[in-house]
């Protein structure tokens, strides 16, 4: 008998909620290190603050907003003679790709030169955008 890995499936709306459960986690990790970095700054954090919640709303209004709706849709779908797939479905795996890029470039954030109130700025307007587009997942589950 040949050996065989068991797939964790589960309901396609489980898989929407995790998607959203994924997204907020690393939204508010992303928020949680901006205001970190926003400690050590010099400067009035006012300024970076206020920059990061703007960018990250147009952020999530025109690019992460958009790819949850599509990525919801690929995820009712997906294998429709199924009633249940696989958990980690959740994500394309090019998205997968762009995720390991994603924390690479974080890294390299993290280790840089950029002064923190920069570095604060991108965090921020990130994990607002991931953190807001998450409400996205929670409200599509509802629906179907």
């Amino acid at each position: 008998m040949p050996f065989s890995i068991p797939e964790p499936s589960a309901k396609r709306s489980t898989v929407i909620v995790a998607a959203g459960v994924v997204w907020l986690a690393a939204g508010l990790f992303m928020i949680a290190s901006g205001a970190a970095r926003l400690t050590e700054a010099k400067t009035s954090p006012f300024l970076p603050i206020a920059l990061g919640l703007f960018l990250g709303l147009l952020k999530r209004r025109f690019v992460l907003g958009r790819m949850a709706v599509a990525n919801i849709a690929r995820i009712r779908n997906l294998a429709p003679h199924k009633e249940r797939i696989c958990l980690f479905a959740f994500q394309a795996f090019q998205s997968y790709v762009v995720v390991i890029v994603m924390v690479t470039l974080g890294i390299v954030l993290r280790n840089s030169a950029i002064p923190n109130e920069w570095r604060a700025t991108i965090l921020l307007a990130i994990g607002t955008s991931l953190a807001l587009a998450s409400s996205t997942y929670f409200a599509a589950r509802k629906t179907g």
